[in-house]
């Protein structure tokens, strides 16, 4: 995306996520793909057993999942799953 806002073409067209496309200055999110071709991501998350900061890391996976954070995330064109 950084080299598609730096383009001089005059019409340049690029494709990628949504949540980079909405984080790069100079490009403008024009839409979704179809039905079917869409891209998805599902990021997970995890606490290794014997983790050194396994307390850090769960206040960091709540502050990430939190519902009062719903609206940032989906700003940052996130979706949230259900779980």
């Amino acid at each position: 995306m950084r080299h598609l806002a730096d383009s001089t073409a005059s019409r340049p067209i690029g494709c990628t996520q949504a949540t980079e496309i909405i984080a790069t200055e100079g490009v403008k999110l024009s839409g979704a793909l179809p039905k079917g071709c869409e891209l998805a991501t599902l990021y997970t998350t995890a606490i290794a057993v014997k983790a050194a900061h396994a307390r850090e890391a769960q206040v960091l996976i709540d502050l990430l999942t939190s519902k009062d954070n719903a609206r940032l995330r989906a700003q940052a064109g996130f979706l949230d799953q259900a779980t």
